[in-house]
């Protein structure tokens, strides 16, 4: 939902304030209460936020999660979901964001999308795997994102799942610092305009729960194909893989393991490129710390509950990005460490929401957002 990333020389600039109000219910008593009078009611939970950073000044906004089960498919299918975050700075940026996803006719069919706008200052250190911090440079943009897929399921013994995702983005870019690289028009991807795809997708998921699992696999395949028979001002091709796994330890521990692998051909402009760092990969660097053509990572991480609704997690992360798949040296990968605070929003479905602190090689990060990493 928020991830506030330290670099050098500036310090680390925490989350000031974050209060939760989950419409669920905040007591044992109720959630055993409400379980046996509707065990399946969904749950809601909002999420304020507030915080500051050099780039933005003051910026506050909310956040939620929803999780509920349509009609038919109660009981018999996994729940869906609804993401959703609306934030604005002092310095007049913004985001608004929404990301359902939805189970559909006893999990037969996947609904997902991602709707966003956004103006917001960012950092760009260049492209490849060794761009010292001295080559940050900050830039502003201005985003519209609009994706959308239906997957339908193949196999039901092993729960396989294909189908297509139309995406679309749209970029323009309105500051630029005066003596960097992306001014100079160097960097290619500088014009802005609309990237938009025509992705394949395929999915093996046997999770036994889709937020918080214990157990089972997880393997998406996206392939996307860019260009101007779609829409696109930018011709290029990505590949997209990601793949978790999840052993049970002790009674209600818990190891997941992920590994993800992005690749793209073509004239890739550098918003696009495969980046390394964020909220999901490599947690503790900035996101696009490091980007180019191929990017690599492997992480680990070990759950486990603490007390009701409260649980921890601690993370090991190593990846890099190379301009070809020779060049990749796992040698040189970079390791990222941390942990993190989890805060169960609905005791039936395992949705939650987590406060992560990654460290990386000369930078940190703070990540508050919704549901694990993998």
């Amino acid at each position: 939902m928020k991830a506030i990333a330290s670099r050098r020389g500036r310090g680390f600039f925490p989350l000031l304030g974050a209060g939760l109000l989950a419409l669920a219910g905040l007591s044992p008593a109720h959630d055993q209460e409400a379980a046996e009078i509707a065990p399946k009611k969904s749950s809601f939970v909002i999420l304020p936020i507030i915080y500051y950073t050099p780039e933005t000044g003051w910026g506050g906004g909310f956040g939620g999660l929803v999780t509920y089960r349509f009609g038919a498919s109660k009981g018999k299918s996994r729940p869906s979901s609804m993401f959703f975050v609306a934030e604005l700075t002092q310095n007049k940026q913004y985001t608004i964001n929404l990301k359902p996803e939805l189970y559909l006719k006893k999990e037969t069919y996947i609904l997902t999308g991602n709707f966003e706008i956004k103006r917001y200052p960012t950092s760009f250190y260049g492209i490849g795997n060794n761009m010292p911090d001295e080559m940050e440079e900050e830039y502003t943009f201005r985003q519209t994102t609009f994706e959308i897929s239906l997957q339908k399921r193949l196999w039901t013994k092993r729960n396989i799942f294909a189908g297509l995702q139309y995406g679309y983005h749209h970029f323009d870019f309105l500051k630029f610092d005066p003596a960097g690289q992306l001014i100079s028009g160097s960097i290619f991807g500088t014009r802005g305009g609309t990237v938009s795809s025509l992705d394949f997708l395929a999915r093996l998921d046997s999770r036994d729960n889709i937020f918080t699992p214990r157990t089972g696999n997880f393997f998406q395949l996206a392939l996307s194909f860019h260009g101007s028979f779609i829409g696109s001002d930018y011709h290029y091709t990505k590949l997209k893989l990601d793949f978790r796994k999840y052993f049970p330890v002790l009674a209600s521990h818990v190891l997941a393991v992920n590994t993800v692998f992005q690749a793209s051909a073509g004239p890739t402009p550098f918003m696009s490129l495969p980046r390394l760092g964020g909220e999901n990969i490599m947690r503790g660097y900035y996101t696009g710390r490091f980007r180019d053509k191929i990017l690599a990572a492997f992480q680990a991480e070990y759950r486990f509950p603490v007390w009701w609704r409260l649980g921890l997690a601690a993370f090991l992360g190593a990846g890099d990005v190379s301009d070809t798949l020779g060049h990749l040296r796992l040698a040189s990968f970079k390791l990222s460490a941390g942990w993190g605070i989890r805060f169960k929003v609905s005791s039936q479905e395992g949705a939650t929401i987590r406060l992560d602190f990654g460290y990386g090689k000369n930078c940190s990060g703070m990540y508050f957002t919704a549901n694990e990493a993998f």
